[in-house]
């Protein structure tokens, strides 16, 4: 398979949707789904941007999005 930059893999996408799931399906976090939307494009730059560790991606994931996208704040 033939690697296009910008464009992820299927184990790569894999990474980025279980934190994505794992961190929006908190109670905590926003329910509006442009929220969710602007989120899922972070969680795809950071992952982009060098974070490919899964615990290390959703650490940072997960302390933007209480920080950006919490309902209520923590």
């Amino acid at each position: 398979m033939r690697n296009y930059p910008g464009i992820l893999q299927s184990d790569e996408f894999q990474v980025v949707q279980d934190v994505f799931k794992k961190i929006v399906s908190e109670p905590w976090f926003s329910r509006d789904i442009a929220r969710q939307q602007q989120f899922g494009a972070f969680v795809i730059r950071a992952y982009q941007s060098g974070t490919t560790d899964t615990g290390k991606l959703y650490d940072l994931c997960s302390r933007t999005a209480q920080d950006r996208f919490s309902e209520t704040r923590h």
